[in-house]
C-alpha cells in the first residue's frame, strides 16, 4: 500500500515476510526506528545519532516474536528526536500526518508507528512509551494503543531513553487486534490478572484538561460503565502529597536522570538537535539531577496507587487534555502543553501500570482518547476488558 502520510523513515524501508502459519498470519506490521532490524542503522529521530552508530546485528526481541507469530514487517517508522516529545514534529524528517484531524499533531514519539495504522497503511505498529509515547499519539491519532507493565513485554533489541520508564507498546485500529498482538508479545509469566468489576475516576485530573473535555470524558465513562453494568465512583483516597500537579516534576527528574545514564556520552559529542529538544537537553545536561526527592515521591505514589486499585478495579482517565494542538506551536507553548499531558500520563509512568487508550471519544471534532488502567502486571486482562468495551459500546473507532 502506498503511504501518503510521511510516517515511515527514508533512510531505510525493511520488509520482511513473517512465518507461513500464526496467529497474525497475513497481517502487516511497522516499528518504531528505535526498535532494533537486523541490518538496519536505527536513527532515533536525529541525524547525528544516525551518522555515528551502526546497523543492528540482530532483530530485537519484539520483532522476532511477531515474525514467527506470521505477521510481515513493513517498514520503521519515524520517532520524536531521541524519543523525547510528544508532539510528533521532527525538525529533520517531518511530521507524520494524523489522517483524521490533517491540521494537528500526531502526537510523540512514536508519531510514525499511529500515523500508518491511522491511515490504514499497515495493520498495527510496535511504538515504545517512557512518558506517554504510545497513548498520546494514540488519542491524537483515534486508534487503539497499549503501553505495558515494565518487564511485561521484552525492551532487548530497543534503544533506551530511561530504562526506569521504558516500556514497549503497540497500536491497533480494533480491539481485537490489539489483545492479538498481546498474546504474541506478552511474556508467558506475566500475571493474567483479575477480571475487572469497578470503574473509577480521578476528579483531581480534570485540572490539565481543554474546556469541555472533562464532561465529554464523563460522558463517555459513563456509557462505558452503563454498557458493562460496573459502578463507576470517584476515587476517595486523596493523592499523596506532593498533589498530582507536582507528579510531572518527581518524573522529569528520574527520567533526566536515566538520560544521562545511558547517553551522556553522545549528549557531550555535539550532536545537531532541532530548537525543543536542543534546549531540553541543554538543560538536562547543565542541572544537576538530585532523584532523592523525585523517589520518595513515587514510592509514595505508588503506595497511594495500591489503596486506589483494590481488587478488580480499573481507573478511568482521559488519555490526552483533549483534541491534538495544532502543528507548529511555538516551543514555549509546546512545553506548557507537555507539562499537562504529563499530569496525565506520569501515573502509569512512575508506577509502572499498563494503560490502553482507546478512541472513544471526540473533542473539537478531533479523535480524544479514553484510557484503562490496571494494577502493575495487568495488562492481559486490561486488554480484555478493552475487547469487551468495543464489542458492548456502539461508538465504534473510525476505519
Amino acid at each position: 500500500m502506498t503511504d501518503d502520510t510521511g510516517a515511515f523513515c527514508r533512510h531505510a524501508r525493511p520488509r520482511r515476510p513473517g512465518r507461513s502459519a500464526g496467529p497474525l498470519t497475513g497481517l502487516t506490521f511497522a516499528a518504531k526506528d528505535i526498535i532494533a532490524i537486523e541490518g538496519v542503522t536505527p536513527c532515533f529521530g536525529n541525524p547525528t545519532w544516525l551518522h555515528t552508530h551502526f546497523p543492528a546485528a540482530r532483530d530485537a526481541h519484539s520483532i522476532s516474536l511477531l515474525l514467527h507469530a506470521g505477521a510481515n514487517l513493513d517498514g520503521i517508522t519515524i520517532t520524536d528526536e531521541l524519543a523525547l516529545s510528544l508532539t510528533g514534529e521532527n525538525p529533520h524528517y517531518g511530521t507524520p500526518l494524523n489522517t483524521l484531524a490533517p491540521k494537528r499533531v500526531p502526537g510523540g514519539s512514536s508519531s510514525g508507528s499511529a500515523a500508518a495504522v491511522a491511515a490504514g497503511v499497515v495493520d498495527f505498529a510496535l511504538g515504545t512509551d517512557t512518558a506517554g509515547s504510545v497513548r498520546v499519539p494514540a488519542s491524537n491519532c483515534g486508534v487503539y494503543g497499549i503501553r505495558t507493565s515494565p518487564g511485561a513485554v521484552s525492551t532487548d533489541g530497543i534503544i533506551p531513553l530511561a530504562r526506569c520508564f521504558d516500556t514497549v507498546g503497540w497500536f491497533s485500529r480494533d480491539a481485537e487486534l490489539l489483545a492479538t498482538v498481546g498474546s504474541v508479545l506478552l511474556e508467558s509469566d506475566a500475571m493474567p490478572g483479575q477480571p475487572f468489576t469497578r470503574f473509577i475516576v480521578i476528579p483531581d485530573m480534570s485540572a490539565p484538561m481543554d474546556k469541555g473535555a472533562w464532561s465529554i470524558f464523563g460522558a463517555a465513562a459513563s456509557s462505558i460503565a452503563d454498557a458493562l453494568h460496573f459502578p463507576l465512583d470517584d476515587c476517595a483516597v486523596r493523592p499523596p502529597a506532593p498533589q498530582f500537579e507536582r507528579w510531572p516534576a518527581a518524573y522529569a527528574a528520574l527520567q533526566s536522570d536515566g538520560i544521562l545514564t545511558e547517553h551522556r556520552a553522545f549528549l557531550e559529542s555535539d550532536p545537531s538537535f532541532g530548537s525543543l529538544v536542543g534546549r531540553r537537553i541543554e538543560h538536562i545536561t547543565a542541572t544537576t539531577v538530585d532523584v532523592t526527592d523525585a523517589t520518595r515521591a513515587r514510592e509514595a505514589l505508588n503506595d497511594w496507587l495500591q489503596q486506589v486499585l483494590s481488587p478488580g478495579t480499573c481507573v478511568l482517565l482521559p488519555s490526552a487534555p483533549g483534541a491534538a494542538p495544532l502543528k507548529g506551536q511555538p516551543d514555549d507553548d509546546v512545553d506548557l502543553y507537555t507539562g499537562r499531558l504529563l499530569m496525565l500520563t506520569s501515573l502509569a509512568s512512575l508506577c509502572g501500570t499498563p494503560q490502553i487508550s482507546m478512541p472513544l471519544s471526540r473533542a473539537d471534532e478531533c479523535p480524544f482518547g479514553l484510557s484503562l488502567l490496571g494494577p502493575a502486571g495487568s495488562d492481559a486482562a486490561l486488554l480484555d476488558l478493552a475487547v469487551t468495551i468495543a464489542d458492548m459500546t456502539t461508538q465504534q473507532p473510525s476505519p
